[in-house]
Parts: C-alpha cells; structure tokens; sequence
C-alpha cells in the first residue's frame, strides 16, 4: 500500500485486517490512539447488511504501519 501527497511518499505494510462486530468497536478503542509508533488505521463498514437493525452490523478494520522511509516526492 502507497500514500501520495504533494510531496511525500509512504509505503506501509497491512499487519491486521479483521471484520469486528460494531458493539465492540467504541469511540474509546486503541485504534483511535494518537500516541505511540504511526500507523494507518482504515475503519469501514462490513459483514451482513440487515436493514432492520440499520445498517452493517460490523466494521471491517484495517491496520498498516509504515514500510520503509518517508520519501520527499
């Protein structure tokens, strides 16, 4: 996976990729943190779709952190 900025470069490598139900998944999470190593955290929706309940009743997360060094571009 490669990000593209004006004028930066990243590559970074998928280390966990995991469908999680969302009553699990809450505003207080580690995947929010903003302290520690950088990382990409990609949160989405996923699973079963059932409108009665409303909507997808997971998120489908993504997390990858940085492969390489940071390259002006």
């Amino acid at each position: 996976l490669e990000l593209v900025g004006a004028s930066r470069r990243q590559e970074y490598r998928v280390v966990r990729a995991a469908l999680v139900p969302k009553a699990t998944l809450s505003s207080t999470s580690a995947l929010y943190a903003q302290s520690g190593d950088p990382r990409l955290v990609l949160i989405t929706c996923g699973g079963t779709y059932d409108r009665s309940r409303g909507g997808y009743q997971d998120n489908f997360v993504i997390e990858a952190k940085p492969h390489g060094p940071l390259e002006a571009g």
